[in-house]
């Protein structure tokens, strides 16, 4: 009766630990890959310069260069670049999950461009960094020109205003003074009228 039980409990501890193995011997997710053009000051970006990727609120870091003004493009020159997915078999983050922010940098100046994590895909994402960024200067508001001109211009009324106010001087209208018109009626006398009088006063 023993010797039917220890084989039997053998292969049930064995038996038990198939799972374990085969979850031991699971491949890593498939990562995913990153690729786009990179800019600096609008410009396209010189060879060879780092572009880094994070994983947002780790330490995680990914490097690769540009080349051709593009980074992770192997149609235009560049290597393939990808961020792993992580290793739920190890104790410590190790790579990314579906959701993880992905944030960029390029030639050690963080962009504004961000990516989500998806295991098994492939994501064009642009970089830009400098004045010409697509955002980062100040844009040109017409309107607020405009208001501002009129603004300026009331203000430097309202100054030429007081300022006269203030020396002064007072605003005189000049009237056309009345134009005196000589005749002389059939006696010879000396006559003379206004405009604005009909019958003329004679001496």
């Amino acid at each position: 009766m023993i010797e039917k039980t220890i084989p039997l409990a053998i292969t049930v501890v064995m038996l038990a630990s198939l799972p374990i193995s085969t979850a031991m011997a699971q491949p890593p997710m498939p990562p995913c890959w990153f690729y786009g053009t990179a800019s600096v000051e609008g410009m396209p970006a010189q060879d060879n310069l780092n572009v880094t990727a994070t994983i947002r609120g780790t330490n995680l870091t990914w490097t690769t260069k540009t080349k051709n003004g593009t980074y992770g493009w192997t149609n235009r020159g560049s290597t393939s670049f990808y961020i792993p997915s992580d290793d739920p078999m190890t104790p410590d983050k190790d790579g990314g999950v579906d959701g993880d922010i992905i944030e960029f940098s390029l030639n050690g100046t963080k962009t504004k461009q961000t990516a989500t994590f998806e295991f098994m895909n492939l994501k064009k994402v642009d970089l830009a960094v400098g004045s010409n960024t697509g955002g980062n200067g100040p844009t040109f508001n017409p309107h607020l020109l405009y208001t501002l001109a009129i603004v300026i211009a009331i203000g430097i009324g309202l100054a030429a205003v007081l300022w006269i106010h203030r020396k002064g001087y007072r605003i005189k209208v000049l009237r056309k003074p009345k134009q005196k018109t000589t005749i002389f009626d059939s006696s010879s006398r000396y006559c003379y009228a206004t405009e604005t009088e009909q019958n003329p006063i004679c001496l």
